[in-house]
């Protein structure tokens, strides 16, 4: 327990010297949307959420045209969504949904929207407007863009339906193809060399 509390604590110490740090620096430099990014980042890998979204907010608003803003706002609103309220769940769920869309819409090629889809609505209830049908076009999508990615997720989705042999298949197409991949690049490399 001893190590544990002294982990915790060496990691607060780090953030709050790390958000100190990037606070100082987007005061200083007020138009440097890169340096608020880097703060909304700090404070979702930390955890909190509530901070991170009304960074992404604020990033949204001043570049409405930047999907990646969109997209961190929607994971972080989703975050929201699953560890907070209940009773405010499905109007975060909601926000996120449309972060996502207006990400997608302004980056099409935007592959991490498509994954964060594929999880949004794999592990959505119902109610909530979930479905793995949802999850599967955003996987197919997702393949589109990343071949391997999108066969990431579609095992995942697959496995989530406890589809096992289904699953496995994705999984051995994943392995097929990397290692096609890798020889490929090795035959580049050599003929490239030569």
């Amino acid at each position: 327990v001893t190590a544990l509390t002294v982990a915790q604590s060496d990691s607060e110490k780090k953030f709050i010297s790390l958000e100190s740090n990037y606070l100082r620096y987007a005061e200083q430099f007020p138009s440097d949307l890169n340096s608020l990014e880097v703060l909304g980042n700090l404070y979702g890998s930390y955890g909190k959420w509530e901070k991170a979204s009304e960074i992404y907010s604020q990033l949204k608003q001043r570049d409405p045209y930047n999907a990646n803003y969109h997209f961190k706002y929607g994971g972080v609103v989703g975050m929201m969504a699953r560890e907070g309220s209940k009773f405010k769940a499905l109007s975060r769920v909601n926000e996120a949904k449309k972060a996502f869309t207006k990400a997608e819409t302004l980056d099409p090629k935007h592959w991490q929207v498509q994954w964060a889809q594929v999880e949004l609505y794999a592990q959505l209830p119902a109610i909530l407007g979930g479905s793995y049908e949802k999850a599967w076009v955003h996987a197919e999508r997702l393949e589109q863009l990343s071949k391997i990615n999108g066969y990431f997720a579609k095992a995942y989705l697959l496995d989530l339906q406890q589809s096992t042999e289904n699953s496995k298949i994705y999984t051995i197409t994943l392995s097929s193809d990397m290692t096609k991949n890798i020889s490929k690049e090795k035959l580049d490399n050599k003929i490239s060399v030569s």
